[in-house]
């Protein structure tokens, strides 16, 4: 019982009842709760008086366990340098290992507690220490954007090209970050721009994923390497053409921020939209590959086109960038522009494709279309001359290119005429029919499909 109660009044900073419960032989050092014990629980909420009694009783300075393995990371990771004295003075372990941050120090520079940076610096605490999330110190204030931690750390002969953690090593996890000011720092300690390993591959392909223009210009300006291959997005122009920008809007709506959402839809967003033009550009002009393949998307065209950034399609375009290019997760650039319901970039990939036949709608494939689009619930376009000067600019039908060995290579005409609009079909409850223009040729795509196979036969 007055373990529990021990426990719980350090936490809580209560002076007078930690007092009383320690005068009464309550175990200073018995192990439990979330931080392992008393002293952790009140070192890492910084109540000084707690942890001056707790100590006075022979609080074990070195106990392990708890979420942040011992006091002195606790009160490292909080900032609490009055605490971190404290701890220091009875000898605490500077080097302890454990907790999502490996240690002392690296906790203290993730949060970019200087004071307390330079406290455990003092007492020998390693510099290069490896483990945690971060890998070592300099990672871990490099991605924060800690300059004054990161210039402590360099002083100390921080290595900066240490490999491990989240981001491989310090120059790519301040790239990511987009912190211009410690990425300088780090390139004039002769940082490896070209560094590879961790979540993004390399210092340039986080930078370009990021949207960070300024810490583009500054790797390049160093020689990284615009064509090397790597990263979930495959290279720096893949990364940047499709960019991270618009997930912010996407993220603000689903969580409700209805101010974030607002500036994100004004001029905070068309700042936002110009950035990876701006990446784009730079990263054209240091001779990337435009038709580089690989990565989730495929290439970097296929990926401005999902991401609806018609400019950066342009300027891909202008670079010769092939717009029938095979691979990635839609195909090809046409169905990831389709897909995501971006009439002016279906309109401009067409303009590129020299080998479509455009064609306007027989009543055939006029009855076919207006047939799936009733039983999805939207509106038809009207006659079979009212679709043909409407497709182009419908927001669900952006183009429709004739080709019936390909489009009916699954469905009778009898079956597709006979679609029913009150049918229950696969494609009901908000699916839409999406018309686009499938390798050069005219598909409706599977919900078309799904629709005619799911169709009530024709009477008589």
């Amino acid at each position: 019982m007055l373990v529990g109660c021990l426990y719980y009044a350090a936490l809580s900073g209560l002076a007078s009842s930690t007092k009383m419960l320690l005068d009464k032989d309550a175990d200073v050092n018995a192990q439990g709760g979330r931080y392992g014990n008393a002293l952790q629980a009140a070192s890492y909420r910084g109540h000084d008086k707690v942890v001056q009694m707790l100590l006075e009783k022979d609080a074990d300075v070195n106990a392990q366990g708890g979420d942040y393995g011992n006091a002195l990371y606790a009160a490292s990771y909080g900032g609490h340098d009055k605490v971190v004295q404290m701890l220091l003075e009875k000898d605490a372990d500077v080097n302890a290992q454990g907790g999502d941050y490996g240690n002392a120090l690296q906790a203290a520079s993730y949060g970019g507690h200087d004071k307390v940076v330079q406290m455990l610096l003092e007492k020998n605490a390693d510099v290069n220490a490896q483990g945690g999330d971060y890998g070592n110190a300099l990672q871990a204030a490099s991605y924060g954007g800690h300059d004054k931690v990161v210039q402590m750390l360099l002083e100390k002969n921080a290595d900066v090209n240490a490999q491990g953690g989240d981001y491989g090593n310090a120059v790519q996890a301040a790239s990511f970050g987009g912190h211009d000011k410690v990425v300088q720092m780090l390139l004039e300690n002769d940082a490896d721009v070209n560094a590879q390993g961790g979540r993004y591959g390399n210092a340039l392909y986080a930078a370009s994923y990021g949207g960070h223009d300024k810490v583009v210009q500054m790797l390049l300006e160093k020689d990284a390497d615009v064509n090397v291959q790597g990263g979930y997005y495959g290279n720096a122009l893949q990364a940047a053409s499709y960019n991270m920008a618009h997930k912010c809007l996407r993220a603000s709506c689903y969580g409700g921020h209805n101010k974030v959402v607002q500036m994100a839809a004004g001029e905070g967003r068309r700042r936002e939209r110009a950035r990876p033009r701006k990446i784009v550009q730079m990263l054209l002009e240091n001779d990337t590959d435009v038709n580089a393949q690989g990565g989730f998307w495929g290439n970097a065209l296929q990926a401005a086109s999902y991401g609806g950034h018609d400019k950066v399609v342009q300027m891909l375009l202008e670079k010769d960038a092939d717009v029938n290019a095979q691979g990635g997760f839609w195909g090809n650039a046409l169905q990831a522009a389709s897909d995501g319901g971006h009439d002016k970039i279906v309109q401009m990939l067409l303009a590129k494709c020299a080998d479509i036949e455009m064609r306007t709608l027989t009543t055939a494939d006029s009855a076919i279309v207006s047939t799936a689009v009733k039983r999805v619930g939207m509106p038809s376009p009207g006659t079979v001359e009212q679709q043909n000067s409407s497709f182009a600019t419908t927001a669900s039908v952006t183009r429709v290119v004739s080709h019936r060995s390909h489009l009916y290579e699954e469905i009778e005409w009898g079956e597709a005429s006979a679609i029913d609009d009150h049918g229950k079909g696969p494609a009901k409850d908000g699916c839409r029919v999406n018309v686009y223009a499938d390798s050069c040729w005219l598909a409706l795509g599977r919900k078309v499909r799904r629709l005619a196979k799911s169709a009530v036969p024709a009477s008589g």
